[in-house]
């Protein structure tokens, strides 16, 4: 299985819950998920990749493993050609799929154009991940609900100057292309960038807060202490973006 979409929109969390979703109805034995990467299938040299994907798989019979940026399994030379490496770690994937297909799973993850390029490196890929789950990225609405939603076990509360200020903000990133195409919200990471910035606003207000109980002798009430007002806001998205090098005008 392939879920695809940009960054932040809920793919690993997705997995997560097939692992138990597939538990529970006896496919896998079971729940957790194995998260990997190149290095855990890739050898050093030609010839080891194979062994060592072989080994990975056996440890995890019975398990769903689960590889964000499925296509960085295999690298590029500078002609455009797949490099050996990789390619042993994918013909032996493909094999245990076969082997082990009543044990094993393997769910690839990534951003749609780059999964359906790497699925050309061998002819047996696209036969083998022939479903596709597409995750969008998410609408302002939305990711300031992820914020709220994000704040209520910290006892943090957004006010509504504030959430207005980060739903403007988010429609800004809605709106701005990168310069490889990608709209501001995807470079932003979605779903990360709305508990990023929940998270610096919350130390940006516990620094106001703080200066505001050394001026007035101690009137710093519970909502004071909990609330995020839209400076917060503001300032946490402006840094956040700046990090990216992502222009907003807030």
């Amino acid at each position: 299985m392939l879920l695809v979409g940009p960054p932040g929109t809920g793919k690993t969390t997705t997995a997560e819950a097939l692992g138990k979703i597939y538990a529970g109805l006896g496919i896998v034995r079971h729940p957790e998920i194995v998260e990997v990467k190149r290095a855990d299938f890739c050898g050093e040299h030609i010839g080891s990749s194979g062994p060592k994907t072989n080994e990975l798989i056996s440890r995890s019979l019975g398990r769903i493993l689960f590889m964000d940026e499925f296509y960085s399994l295999v690298e590029r030379h500078h002609d455009g050609r797949p490099d050996m490496i990789g390619m042993e770690a994918v013909n032996q994937l493909l094999v245990a799929l076969e082997v082990h297909r009543f044990d094993f799973c393997f769910i690839g993850a990534g951003y749609e154009k780059e999964v359906d390029e790497f699925l050309t490196v061998n002819p047996g890929l696209a036969g083998r991940f022939n479903r596709k789950l597409r995750f969008e990225s998410y609408s302002p609405d939305e990711l300031v609900q992820i914020a709220i939603r994000y704040g209520q076990p910290r006892a943090t509360v957004i006010d509504p100057a504030a959430q207005e200020a980060l739903n403007a903000a988010c429609r800004q990133l809605r709106a701005y292309i990168a310069p490889d195409g990608s709209h501001g919200i995807d470079v932003m990471q979605n779903g990360r960038f709305a508990r990023n910035v929940l998270e610096r606003a919350e130390r940006l207000r516990d620094s106001r807060v703080a200066a505001q109980n050394r001026t007035s002798r101690g009137s710093v009430t519970i909502e004071d202490l909990e609330t995020l007002r839209a400076q917060d806001l503001i300032t946490a998205v402006a840094n956040a973006c700046a990090e990216k090098r992502v222009p907003l005008d807030l």
